[in-house]
């Protein structure tokens, strides 16, 4: 859904999916719940200051077909800065 451009909010994350649930596609459900998912730990990590969960999470996230929002750099990179490892 990033690489469209479009504002990634749980709404539209929400409309995805139904969408795909009506058109039967639930392979792509799946990955927009998971993209969904994975953002959203990301930021939980940064507010917690988890900043090692955080990163491991990011990590995995590049690893997979998962895409990655401003907001979850930005998670990333404050969770980093709140746990005092900004050079990570």
């Amino acid at each position: 859904m990033a690489a469209s451009r479009v504002s990634t909010t749980p709404f539209t994350y929400h409309a995805a999916i139904q969408a795909c649930v009506k058109a039967r596609a639930s392979r792509q459900a799946l990955q927009f719940f998971r993209e969904m998912a994975d953002n959203a730990a990301v930021s939980a990590c940064r507010v917690g200051t988890s900043y090692r969960k955080a990163l491991k999470l990011f990590r995995e996230m590049v690893g997979s077909r998962v895409s990655k929002t401003a907001c979850t750099y930005n998670a990333a990179v404050n969770a980093c800065e709140k746990g005092g490892r900004w050079d990570q």
